[in-house]
């Protein structure tokens, strides 16, 4: 059980910590402000949701992990690449739905795969999920 735990809340740090850093790479793109208030309002709801997952790590003796460096590395430039050619809303809210989808259907295959979690993880996981879901929604609309 503690096993599946960890590595489910491990998973829930690593795409916190790619959910966060793609919006910091795109919000100094955006014009529109209630865009920028949805990223601003996600992002500290994702450090929220880190520090809960923190802090249950933490009571099991483990710590967080890390991102795929190869990921990270990926995001980073696609997000640059594309933001240089086209520096618009349309084209931040199509690259943070993308990450958005990509962060749920990890979320979900970990969540499934880590069946003796216990419930404090399961929570953050689907926390986490309902909050990228959230994010994706409200900018549909910039496309």
């Amino acid at each position: 059980m503690q096993n599946d735990t960890i590595r489910l809340l491990g998973e829930c740090d690593a795409g916190i910590q790619m959910a966060v850093k793609a919006i910091d790479d795109v919000t100094p793109s955006v014009d529109s402000r209630h865009m920028l208030h949805c990223l601003v309002k996600s992002r500290a709801a994702h450090l929220q949701l880190q520090c809960e997952a923190h802090t249950r790590l933490r009571q099991l003796g483990a710590t967080g992990k890390a991102p795929n460096p190869m990921a990270s590395a990926m995001s980073h430039l696609k997000t640059g690449a594309r933001l240089a050619v086209q520096p618009d809303d349309s084209t931040v809210a199509d690259l943070v739905i993308g990450g958005c989808n990509m962060g749920v259907k990890s979320l979900h295959k970990y969540r499934n795969r880590c069946l003796d979690a216990d419930g404090d993880s399961r929570r953050i996981a689907g926390a986490l999920i309902d909050l990228e879901t959230e994010l994706a929604q409200e900018l549909y609309p910039y496309l």
